[in-house]
Order: structure tokens, then sequence, then C-alpha cells
């Protein structure tokens, strides 16, 4: 894991590959969760987080989903959303001097067995600050809500 420091340089100078995803459950509808920092603050998002260096896309879906979702993911069992670019004038520390550039990879997650529970989440310490709470809406709501952030209404335009 980078230091502060590192990952500000890294945010400053080269784009971020994540891995995000869009959890489904059997009343399909999505999780989101409301972000308590930038890029995207105050507007509920899917979950999800940025692959380390070294670390294929495999160890980091499940990396990820064990500290976003409770639960670990395992790639074969997602469907592939597409991969989307996201450019924001914020940062991650508010700084105005640099923006942040976003490589997404997308996922789908079809929780049939409602294993995903949005009450158990962020109980580690280091990432209960991510969220400030956790909603389930269709995407019918999502894509007709114009509170909702542009960025999310294309992650989920896409789901088929």
């Amino acid at each position: 894991m980078l230091s502060k420091e590192d990952f500000s340089n890294v945010v400053k100078n080269t784009p971020i590959i994540a891995v995000d995803f869009i959890v489904i459950n059997n009343e399909n509808k999505i999780l989101l969760g409301k972000r308590n920092n930038n890029p995207a603050k105050d507007y509920y998002f899917t979950l999800g987080g940025v692959i380390r260096k070294e670390e294929t896309i495999k160890e980091a879906t499940r990396r990820i989903s064990e500290n976003e979702l409770n639960y670990p993911l395992y790639i074969d069992s997602l469907k592939f959303n597409g991969v989307f670019e996201f450019i924001y004038k914020e940062n991650f520390l508010d700084n105005e001097d640099f923006s942040t550039h976003y490589i997404v990879l997308s996922y789908i997650f079809y929780d049939i067995d409602n294993v995903i529970n949005p009450y158990s989440l962020g109980v580690d310490d280091k990432y209960k600050n991510q969220h400030e709470e956790f909603i389930w809406l269709s995407k019918e709501e999502i894509l007709n809500n114009n509170n909702m952030h542009k960025d999310l209404k294309e992650l989920i335009k896409k789901i088929r």
C-alpha cells in the first residue's frame, strides 16, 4: 500500500485503474454507497477500488470486494460490464492543483442469494469512512433521478 504522499503523486501524474462492482439483488435493485470522499463526494455510487501495482485484476477483484462488500467475489462469477473512463476535477486530498483520471473495469454481481448485507459494510476501520450510507435502487430509479452522478448513470446504462 502506498503512502498518502506517494498515492497523491500517482493520482497527480497518471490515470488510475479501478474495479467497480454493480451488485444487483434478487429484487433487481442495485447497491449504492454515498461517498464520503472526493471524487464524487456526497453522491451515491457503486462500490469498488484501485488496483495496486503487481496485483492482477483477479487478485484485486477479490481484495477490493472483501474490503468494500465484506464478501469475496471471484472474477469468473461476475459479468463484465465494460471499461469506462472518468475524469474529475477533484481528488481524494481536495487539492485543487490536480484532477483524478480513472479507468474503471466494471463488473456485475447478481446477488441471487442475498449474501451482500449493506448493514455489515464498512465494519473494517480502514474502510468505514468510505461511505456514509447504503441504498438499493432500481436501474430506472437511478437513471431517472437528477441527483445521481452522471458517471454512475454511465455505468448503469450499459446493464442488460
